[in-house]
């Protein structure tokens, strides 16, 4: 009876050791314990960037930059009679061979010819290889050395997310099977150097395409976790849609994207002509002639438009399997035969070394992409982080689907629902969502369900965060999760699986009903009844002409 009691006491001393424990982390609301977003990791952070840094010529010149075009067309003389002499041999062809004979070959061919030209050391051979020993500089190639064979803990040991990085540097342009081989190494070396088993991977853009790429190839032994950010690695709908054909002109998605892109520092050039711009795009969107489909079709390539999208692909990015790599399932097929032509081509003949590298990533990567996800998961922490808020480009199908600027909700998510950019989900939908124990998954604002998503509970959605900005507290999340004991999922952050962004401080916050409605354009009344669009249109039609005179008058006093 004795040992009875004592046993009894014993186990209530635990209970009340335990309770007492949990009371001292418990929140004051009693409700999650929610994990705290750290600076520094217990492991080493291997991050895979995408192609942001620059390619250099043999002799130290940067090879890969559109900035090339500025000296093209630099007030120099010589510069001037260069760009004649290109658009006449361009423009002979056209007239004469294409205008007057339909035989519009020789245009494609002088077209690719002279924009090859100017970016002629930066483009890779036919068989997707670096031409003139371009390629990454001697410092990041040192930077590489030095750090796989180097521990960059700090004193407590740990390994700071936001400055001291394992960036690996590489030259992105190139089929990503042969990068991963430098890139393993770089991985092996630097568990030896830190004394760890594993690496967390970090991986954004056109880096995530490596990251599958290198656990297709090499597995996930010795990974602690992956992270996702903003990825392209199941596709990129502007790339593919870019050329095959996919173009829609829609005058409302340009004026979203001029708005969203105001303080980009690439359109303040246009700041001039802003107004001119915004009071033509009104009367087109008004006017209401391109959504009759009078205009504009969903494909308005005909074959003149093929043969320039190939002729310029060719002579600039798309001789770099990693942009084919971006490319979705749904375009790769029609994109190929739209730049290499169809089977048996002379192009398809002339690129087979390029095309057999692409094939290549297309059936051992992007066909495996939920495979290879999946694969990561069962042995390793994931993450996934997807951005929307901001136009996609303006001038592609897709233009109306939510996006970050180049990837889609639903791509970059693996299956997300959403609604589109001014739309919300139908309230049936959501009820039903709702109905099935599903309603956590449905965002503040009504445009995404996440429940649809490959990972929905290890997925992050953020709003008003553009595809370029990589801010370091957002990282910071990623990191936690990809180095925690355990999974750990939206509902162990207070931040939850929606988040608002704010570019001007950048902060983020939980989204709720009360802030999910900032939005980084003017929306537009389109709910008019037949009157109230005659009466837009005439208004808008009214300023137009009012914009266009002052300018002219501005232009003939100049």
């Amino acid at each position: 009876m004795k040992k009875s009691v004592k046993i009894i006491s014993l186990v209530l001393c635990i209970l009340i050791i335990v309770s007492s424990f949990s009371f001292a982390f418990a929140s004051e609301d009693g409700g999650n314990q929610y994990v705290q977003i750290k600076n520094a990791t217990v492991y080493p952070n291997v991050f895979i960037r995408g192609n942001g840094n620059k390619i250099w010529n043999a002799d130290g010149t940067e090879a890969y930059t559109f900035t090339r075009m500025g000296a093209a067309l630099s007030d120099s003389s010589n510069s001037k009679d260069n760009i004649k002499e290109s658009v006449m041999n361009v423009l002979k062809p056209f007239l004469i061979q294409g205008a007057l004979t339909n035989n519009w070959q020789p245009y494609y061919d002088a077209l690719q010819k002279e924009v090859g030209e100017l970016f002629d050391d930066a483009i890779l051979d036919e068989n997707g290889n670096a031409q003139y020993g371009t390629g990454i500089s001697q410092d990041d190639k040192n930077e590489n050395e030095y750090k796989m064979h180097t521990d960059l803990a700090g004193a407590d040991g740990l390994y700071d997310v936001s400055n001291e990085r394992y960036t690996y540097w590489y030259d992105w342009r190139l089929d990503p099977f042969e990068i991963v081989d430098g890139l393993h190494e770089y991985i092996e070396n630097i568990k030896k150097a830190t004394g760890k088993d594993k690496v967390n991977i970090i991986s954004n853009c056109l880096g995530t395409e490596i990251a599958l790429t290198y656990v297709s190839k090499y597995g996930t032994d010795g990974i602690k976790g992956m992270a996702f950010e903003a990825g392209t690695f199941n596709g990129c709908a502007f790339e593919g849609e870019m050329v095959s054909g996919k173009f829609k002109f829609d005058p409302a998605a340009i004026d979203r994207y001029l708005q969203c892109q105001e303080n980009n520092s690439d359109i303040e050039a246009l700041d001039e002509w802003r107004e001119l711009i915004d009071a033509s795009l009104d009367v087109l969107e008004d006017s209401g002639v391109f959504k009759s489909g009078k205009v504009s079709k969903s494909y308005i390539y005909h074959k003149l438009g093929e043969g320039v999208t190939s002729a310029l692909a060719l002579s600039t990015s798309f001789t770099f399997p990693s942009y084919w790599d971006s490319m979705s399932s749904r375009d790769y097929e029609n994109a190929k035969n739209y730049v290499f032509g169809p089977q048996g081509s002379e192009k398809r003949q002339k690129y087979a070394g390029l095309i057999a590298k692409i094939d290549n990533y297309d059936v051992n990567v992007r066909q495996k992409v939920p495979e290879l996800l999946k694969k990561i998961a069962s042995s390793a922490n994931i993450a996934i982080r997807v951005n929307y808020g901001y136009q996609t480009m303006p001038m592609c199908v897709s233009a109306n689907e939510l996006g970050d600027e180049l990837v889609l909700v639903k791509d970059g998510s693996l299956g997300a629902t959403t609604s589109q950019m001014e739309t919300v989900l139908p309230d049936d939908y959501i009820q039903t969502r709702i109905s099935e124990g599903k309603g956590k998954y449905i965002s503040p604002d009504k445009q995404i369900d996440a429940s649809t998503c490959l990972f929905p509970d290890e997925t992050w959605f953020f709003k008003n965060l553009s595809h370029y900005d990589w801010p370091h507290d957002v990282t910071k999340l990623m990191a936690t999760v990809i180095d925690a004991d355990k999974q750990l999922t939206v509902d162990d952050f207070d931040v939850s699986q929606f988040v608002m962004y704010d570019e001007k401080t950048e902060k983020y916050t939980k989204m709720t009903e009360d802030n999910c409605d900032v939005c980084l354009w003017e929306k537009k009344n389109n709910n008019l009844n037949f009157f109230q669009k005659i009466k837009r249109f005439f208004e808008s039609l009214n300023k137009f002409f009012k914009v266009l005179f002052k300018y002219l008058k501005e232009f003939n006093k100049k």
